[in-house]
């Protein structure tokens, strides 16, 4: 999320922009200690709640869960907001 954001405002405020596909860079990097796997497809776990967030091992997912949690928050929030505005 940070980085769409900071994109955002380098479009906006700078008139510059960054050509780098987001969904591979964190298709390949582990969300806690950034990582970066050799490639998209090395065994890097997922977050079996969001499917999102990629993790070296265990340990990372621990220690990135305080942040990540929020993730799940704001997906719990938009799933429940976009069912009961049907």
């Amino acid at each position: 999320m940070y980085d769409i954001a900071m994109r955002d405002i380098l479009k906006t405020e700078f008139d510059t922009t960054i050509s780098e596909d987001l969904e591979y860079k964190w298709s390949i990097t582990c969300w806690s200690c950034q990582r970066v796997s050799e490639t998209k497809w090395e065994d890097l776990k997922v977050c079996s709640g969001c499917k999102l967030a990629k993790y070296c091992n265990q340990l990372c997912q621990k220690e990135e869960w305080k942040r990540h949690k929020v993730l799940h928050k704001e997906i719990d929030l938009i799933a429940s907001t976009c069912l009961s505005s049907t």
